[in-house]
């Protein structure tokens, strides 16, 4: 967790959107299984990662970056509703 339990990090937030029928829940599925996931990482860096060919292999690219995207964009509007702006 981040510096308050009520304020999770991105990826904290992102694997509990698991039960989505979304490209955010297909993402968040796929951090929760991958061991290597940057936890830490600014969205850039999270972008980096995803292009890797070992991940991209795992389903349509621009799916995947829609997936992040989004997922960053309601991550923020709720860390904002929260009280907090982190990466």
């Amino acid at each position: 967790m981040t510096d308050t339990a009520t304020k999770p990090a991105f990826t904290e937030w992102l694997i509990t959107q698991q039960h989505r029928q979304d490209p955010i829940g297909k993402l968040a599925t796929h951090v929760a299984a991958d061991s290597g996931w940057p936890k830490e990482a600014s969205y850039r860096e999270l972008i980096g990662y995803l292009v890797r060919p070992e991940v991209t292999k795992l389903g349509d690219l621009d799916e995947i970056i829609h997936g992040l995207r989004q997922a960053h964009f309601e991550w923020r509007q709720f860390t904002k509703t929260s009280g907090s702006d982190k990466k």
